[in-house]
């Protein structure tokens, strides 16, 4: 199967609670070994906490990769913010590597 690089915004309110978790989700994709290269970034023009990993995918589809990873990222995403009212992902990009 080929590996796709797959970048997930992470948009939720408050907006300042996602900022700060930003090294603890770092922290915690990096203790996933099956996640390739993850990195989270915070996104200040948009107010998007931004996750990008690399993953298998059997074809190129956006919706495989959004089911592939949003249990994960759901789970790390609460695991490591306090105080969120709500969140959702959403697939910015999916791209062969």
């Amino acid at each position: 199967m080929p590996w796709y690089s797959v970048q997930i915004a992470v948009v939720g309110s408050p907006p300042e609670v996602f900022k700060e978790a930003v090294p603890a989700i770092q922290e915690e994709l990096e203790a996933r070994a099956y996640l390739r290269r993850p990195r989270a970034s915070w996104d200040a023009g948009r107010g998007w906490l931004v996750v990008q990993v690399e993953d298998e995918l059997e074809d190129f589809m956006l919706e495989t990769a959004e089911l592939r990873l949003n249990d994960d990222l759901s789970d790390v995403v609460s695991a490591c913010t306090v105080d969120w009212e709500d969140f959702d992902l959403h697939v910015l990009d999916v791209t062969e590597v």
